[in-house]
């Protein structure tokens, strides 16, 4: 996704001018009471119109034209794009269609409206004469005023299937929007092992929304990008079938949840029946698993134990949790926001409880242990420990916060993660517990005790336990788990000072995060694309916004 255009400009139109039908019989327009699509054949080439309805009053959403004659519609073959004549464009029991020919081959295209609307169904259908080699077969809408913000599952906009998890692509001007969502249901196996489906969004290119068959190409750990070499055969037909949304009286910033309904009701609810078979493991030992307790037998009485890792604590005491190999001199224990063993020793704890494995209970209780004991200052302390061979003492460092560990300092978001997790134990009256309540009391206070006057909470501190403001305020949005900690220290001790600390936090959020959209996840920035978390303290509305 490239910078946003920031620019509005309302196109709304009288219903008799936007919606006659005129003498031309080349023009036909699809409507409900909140939704229109108008396609009209003019000097050879199709264009469409995607309107909608705001106060007795037409609004124009989007558009779409080509000059290779096909509309929406872009087929490139081995060689290039290839270039067609719209036939006919006829509407007959509630459905558009529209019919090209590209030389011996065909394509047919049909609009149906989901009830009332907003959401439109389109099926794009490529009917070849025979066998066709193509690089790409997708359709590609424009949507008509610049976008407040937009919507894309990766930053950079292209979305291939592998990122088919709530799919949706989306632009909004004020109330106004214009979003994608795949039809997942109609795709197999079969079809995405030849081409890949993607969803592509370009802001300042349109701002333009494209769904269909597109090679994908790995650009940067998870961000991909359309393979421009790439070339598929199509021996048969192709069929790309996709959700339009085409709305002018969204709530402003508010337009996603129009694709959340429609994921449940058309996805969601249908697969919930085949939950569990969708649990079974892919991989050869995992194959018998299905249930969640199967799972919980493999992962934490099998696979855990096996994976254990012992940290001498120093008071002489074992701390320990399941190993992982990212930083130091050798295998290590994280207690970090990405990583983090006690939440994984939590539900292991509360599996062995009510299986009456005292054994794996006490080995789950090691990382409550290491969590109590990891030294620090002033309350904060590290999420990284690193056992040495030979007696030699344990190596700490602060935690993981940015993907790619570190080790001076103190991390906020680490370590009020470990807290929380604490806390849970605490609250499930898990064996252990005594000292949780002094360690995030103590916690508490130092974060606190370093919250700003316009309730940020900070979450980046160097070794002496002073703040690191400027590189905080990068990373803002790590105000909320440090409330999230907070809040949940106050449900178990009635301080009112977490619970004023807690709202400033929010408050913070609500103001400065929220409404400008700059929140981030680990697959945004740090370990899983070239971008970094300066992309955040770009202008509020010149920026992509990513959700996970």
């Amino acid at each position: 996704m490239r910078p946003l255009l920031i620019c509005f400009a309302s196109l709304m139109l009288p219903i008799g001018h936007a919606l006659a039908a005129g003498a031309m019989e080349s023009r036909q327009v699809l409507r409900s009471r909140t939704i229109a699509v108008e396609a009209e054949i003019k000097d050879g080439r199709l264009r469409e119109r995607y309107l909608a309805m705001r106060d007795g009053t037409w609004v124009e959403v989007a558009t779409a034209d080509s000059a290779e004659g096909l509309g929406p519609v872009s087929v490139m073959g081995g060689s290039g794009a290839m270039a067609g004549t719209v036939r006919a464009v006829t509407l007959s029991d509630g459905v558009l269609t529209e019919e090209f020919v590209l030389g011996e081959h065909r394509v047919i295209r049909k609009f149906s409206i989901e009830g009332d609307g907003p959401w439109l169904r389109v099926v794009t259908r490529l009917e070849p004469s025979g066998r066709l080699s193509l690089h790409r077969l997708c359709d590609r809408i424009k949507f008509s005023h610049g976008a407040d913000w937009s919507y894309s599952p990766s930053v950079g906009g292209f979305n291939p299937d592998a990122q088919y998890k709530a799919p949706l692509i989306l632009v909004q001007a004020d109330r106004t929007a214009l979003g994608i969502v795949p039809d997942v249901a109609s795709l197999h196996r079969e079809e995405l092992e030849r081409c890949n489906h993607a969803l592509d969004l370009d802001v300042p290119g349109g701002p333009a929304l494209a769904v269909g068959f597109m090679p994908a190409r790995l650009a940067s750990h998870s961000v991909y990008a359309m393979d421009g070499i790439r070339t598929w055969t199509a021996d048969g037909s192709v069929e790309n079938a996709y959700y339009v949304l085409v709305t002018a009286s969204a709530v402003p910033g508010q337009a996603y949840r129009e694709a959340v309904g429609l994921h449940w009701e058309r996805f969601g609810r249908a697969q919930q029946a085949q939950a569990a078979a969708q649990q079974t493991g892919t991989d050869a030992r995992y194959r018998s698993l299905s249930l969640w307790d199967d799972w919980r037998e493999m992962v934490w009485k099998q696979e855990s134990p096996q994976m254990w890792l012992s940290v001498p604590l120093g008071d002489g005491t074992i701390g320990g949790g399941v190993r992982t190999r990212r930083w130091g001199p050798g295998p290590s224990v994280y207690l970090s926001s990405w990583f983090n063993t006690l939440r994984t020793s939590y539900g292991m704890a509360l599996y062995a409880r009510r299986s009456g494995n005292a054994e794996l209970l006490k080995l789950a209780r090691q990382s409550v242990e290491l969590a109590l004991k990891a030294p620090g200052r002033d309350g904060a302390f590290k999420c990284i420990a690193v056992p040495m061979p030979g007696g030699s003492p344990t190596v700490w460092a602060a935690g993981d916060g940015s993907g790619a560990s570190t080790k001076g300092g103190f991390l906020g978001y680490d370590m009020c993660w470990t807290g929380y997790w604490l806390l849970k134990w605490r609250a499930a009256d898990l064996p252990g517990n005594e000292g949780i309540l002094p360690r995030c009391r103590q916690l508490a206070q130092f974060m606190i005790n370093w919250q700003m006057k316009d309730g940020m909470l900070p979450t980046r501190f160097a070794e002496d336990g002073s703040v690191q403001e400027e590189l905080s305020r990068t990373v803002k949005a790590e105000t909320g788990p440090v409330a999230l900690f907070l809040l949940e220290l106050y449900a178990q001790d009635k301080n009112a000072e977490y619970l004023e600390a807690a709202r400033k936090g929010l408050a913070f959020l609500e103001s400065e995060v929220v409404p400008k959209r700059q929140w981030y996840d680990y697959e945004t920035f740090w370990s899983c694309n070239r971008f970094s978390p300066g992309l955040m303290s770009a202008p509020a509305n010149g920026r992509p916004t990513t959700w996970r």
